[in-house]
């Protein structure tokens, strides 16, 4: 996301941040904390891709936020 916001990149609709081990293998890592908080900020309506790389599903930024309490929004 550094990466993306440091090139002027801020239209956000899906993400999904993929790692690999040190054997190999590839994982889908979910977004944590400050991630959801600032995807939430570029946009309200942003899907997350989670699970596993065999069964992945998307999620929206809203429901990894459901007590997000400090903004009035409608959307």
């Amino acid at each position: 996301m550094c990466c993306m916001v440091s090139n002027g990149h801020h239209n956000l609709d899906t993400i999904v941040a993929i790692w690999k081990s040190p054997k190999g293998q590839y994982f889908i890592l979910s977004s944590f904390g400050r991630c959801r908080e600032i995807i939430y900020d570029f946009n309200k309506k942003a899907n997350i891709i989670a699970g596993t790389l065999e069964e992945p599903f998307i999620v929206t930024i809203k429901d990894l936020l459901p007590l997000r309490t400090w903004e009035n929004d409608n959307d």
